[in-house]
């Protein structure tokens, strides 16, 4: 602490010169800083620490001091006022926050002041901001609007349709909207952190498949260059099949973003296919899901929640 340097500094001082002023040791140093300043812990109703101090009367021992100890001693006065002052903005500020949890099914709240331990604290605008989605080309269009528009086959190009053989039988696990040639890319919400890029045109990607006795088993099918972007909800998008990359691994995406431009990179090279991005979403286990399941919803507001919630004082806690 300032304080315990300020002290020993005066009282080694003091030793050095073998004057015996007020000071001999910290504790003397102290007892005289009571003298000349008072401090006073004050906690309000909300927790709020006020420090006031007051200048009271010098005791003679002051006036023996030398120059640069008292314009020391004053730096000292005046970093503790300062501190306090500063303190107390931070924690009025801070009391203003209401802080929302979930513990078994029901909804708490607590303060700020009670935290431990480090925490991240994700503000209602952030919410609502980063879980809607937006097409993968740009456009305005809606995700049934993309379906309607891009795939060619109902069948053959959904999530879930069989490809491979009855021998080894493995399921689409996303869907494939077909678009020319060099379409640009873009992330699907306003914030992503890409996780994966791959810029050779024969990536391999493990899949699951089903042997006619029921057996589980894997291969690799080509994917060809791909990226895969990690968004806030914890849901990460796949886009395979491209013709060139435009990002890097580690790299923060907004919805102005070019990932890359679609192409026939992959096994659809000597399918006969055209050209069409490949499109999965995955959860934290790199597990697939029917996109359809989540994109096809875009008016989630967190804002009109909070609108209507009303805070229960008997189910506000202290966090652990």
């Amino acid at each position: 602490m300032l304080s315990d340097k300020v002290g020993f500094f005066i009282s080694k001082y003091f030793k050095s010169t073998r004057q015996s002023y007020l000071f001999v040791d910290i504790n003397s140093y102290l007892n005289f800083l009571t003298k000349i300043v008072l401090l006073d812990s004050v906690f309000t109703n909300n927790n709020i620490l006020i420090i006031s101090l007051g200048i009271c009367s010098f005791s003679k021992g002051f006036h023996f001091m030398p120059k640069f100890l008292k314009t020391l001693f004053f730096i000292f006065i005046v970093v503790i006022i300062a501190e306090s002052i500063i303190i107390y903005k931070v924690l009025k500020k801070v009391n203003q926050l209401t802080i929302l949890t979930c513990e078994n099914d029901s909804l708490y709240t607590y303060s700020p002041l009670s935290i431990k331990n480090a925490e991240i604290l994700i503000t209602p605008s952030f919410i609502e901001r980063f879980s809607q989605y937006q097409s993968p080309f740009g456009d305005s269009l809606l995700f049934q609007e993309l379906i309607n528009k891009y795939i060619n086959n109902r069948y053959t190009d959904h999530y879930g349709a069989k490809r491979g053989t009855r021998k080894r039988r493995r399921y689409h696990e996303g869907i494939d909207f077909f678009v020319p040639e060099k379409t640009p890319l873009y992330p699907l919400t306003a914030y992503g952190i890409v996780t994966e890029v791959s810029d050779n045109p024969h990536f391999l990607v493990e899949v699951d498949i089903t042997e006619p006795d029921g057996n589980k088993d894997t291969t690799k099918i080509e994917y060809g260059k791909t990226v895969r972007i990690l968004y806030p909800e914890g849901i990460e998008s796949i886009y395979t099949h491209l013709d060139e990359i435009n990002v890097e691994l580690g790299q923060e995406v907004g919805l102005k973003t070019i990932v890359g431009w679609t192409g026939r990179t992959g096994n659809i090279r000597n399918s006969g296919k055209a050209s069409h991005l490949h499109l999965e979403l995955r959860d934290k286990n790199y597990k697939s899901f029917d996109p359809r399941h989540r994109l096809h919803f875009n008016k989630s507001s967190i804002s009109f929640f909070l609108e209507h919630l009303v805070l229960e004082k008997n189910k506000t806690k202290t966090k652990n």
